[in-house]
């Protein structure tokens, strides 16, 4: 993810030449698809807030092999989205996804079922879910996008707000687009004009 924050900024600040970044792009696109994690894989995570009288973890509640199961599904998200925010560092957002990155949006938001709350892994979505959404029309794809930040308002998870305000700043903004009364624009764009800088995940 760190690589790919530095190349879009190299991008869209012009420090280097378009074919640079093309090519930086594509090398990355193959160092993300590297990441892959099968569904037989055994990843290891630990979040403990240890500095308070009890040890707290974000995995309480969860049985052992439903914890696996959401932290691959979290991880494929992350990468499927990671492929998608890669491919539009270098196609402008009038662009439509080829079949591979159709294939990475449908995947991810098929994913998003298999982590159905904010309970663990699921947290951990913020980013995500802005990046993913960007990608959306269809009014039933951003409410189920919309009830995934209700999920985790109500757990009290709400330094995602921002970035929910920003989806729908950007679906406005798609829908004008859509209608012809603007023109197309960046997420990070529309973000900066709202006077948001980051997006925590």
């Amino acid at each position: 993810m760190c690589a790919a924050s530095q190349l879009q900024k190299a991008s869209y600040d012009a420090e280097i030449p378009f074919e640079e970044i093309h090519r930086r792009s594509e090398n990355l696109q193959k160092a993300i698809e590297a990441t892959k994690m099968e569904d037989n894989s055994n990843p290891v995570i630990s979040i403990l807030c240890d500095g308070a009288q009890e040890k707290y973890s974000a995995m309480v509640g969860l049985e052992q092999e439903e914890l696996r199961r959401r932290m691959i599904a979290t991880a494929e998200i992350f990468r499927h989205t990671s492929h998608l925010y890669v491919y539009r560092i270098t196609h402008g957002v009038e662009e439509p996804l080829t079949s591979d990155m159709e294939e990475s949006l449908q995947t991810a938001l098929q994913l998003l079922t298999q982590v159905p709350d904010a309970l663990g892994p699921g947290a951990n979505l913020g980013w995500c879910l802005v990046v993913l959404g960007a990608e959306l029309d269809l009014l039933d794809q951003r409410d189920y996008i919309r009830s995934r930040w209700y999920s985790m308002h109500l757990l009290g998870i709400y330094n995602t707000k921002s970035g929910e305000k920003i989806l729908e700043a950007v679906w406005n903004h798609r829908d004008l687009v859509r209608s012809g009364l603007a023109t197309p624009a960046r997420w990070q764009d529309i973000m900066k004009d709202m006077g948001e800088h980051q997006i925590l995940v």
